[in-house]
């Protein structure tokens, strides 16, 4: 074991060392110190910085989704690249296309993206990594426009079956009339 510590020793942490020797006893992962996080808008931020800013502001004017919170992660000791996660609801107009929502995010996924929803509370989380940040813009473009395409849709088909309902209502008043007139 000393053989072994002392190699470490030479040029490495004195975390590790400690580590490896069942004699020092050590708080590392007792530590209450709080990891500073970067700033997502930080000029410094990481590689996918534009990507991930225009990612935000794609979540935050889309007038689709609402309650966007995001936390950045990143890269160190258990993440490999820098990511993003974002959680967010659709707009209480909306609320209703959270099925169709979760269906459309479930189709053609980008690699480095993974979304998870919580079915209960009604919202989604996204994971995106520094790499693909490039491709998910794009991917989110395309599912919120099939989104606003499939809602100007259904609300052009309720207006239909809603006219379509009148004028059997309107037909059916005249047969009756028609009716009652021959009698």
């Amino acid at each position: 074991m000393s053989t072994t510590t002392n190699i470490l020793a030479n040029g490495h942490s004195s975390t590790i060392v400690s580590l490896l020797s069942p004699r020092v006893k050590t708080n590392y992962f007792n530590r209450e110190e709080t990891v500073d996080q970067p700033d997502i808008f930080d000029p410094a931020f990481v590689e996918g910085e534009n990507d991930f800013l225009r990612l935000l502001q794609l979540f935050k004017t889309s007038g689709i989704t609402s309650t966007v919170f995001y936390q950045f992660i990143p890269a160190g000791n258990l993440a490999y690249k820098e990511k993003l996660i974002l959680q967010f609801s659709l707009t209480k107009q909306y609320a209703a296309y959270f099925p169709l929502l979760r269906g459309l995010l479930g189709f053609g996924r980008v690699a480095g993206l993974s979304v998870s929803t919580h079915a209960l509370v009604r919202t989604f989380e996204v994971e995106i990594h520094s790499r693909s940040a490039k491709q998910v813009l794009p991917y989110f473009e395309n599912i919120f426009s099939e989104l606003w395409s499939e809602i100007k849709f259904k609300t052009a088909l309720k207006k239909v079956m809603l006219v379509d309902e009148q004028v059997k209502k309107i037909q059916q008043e005249s047969l009756s009339g028609l009716y009652q007139n021959l009698a």
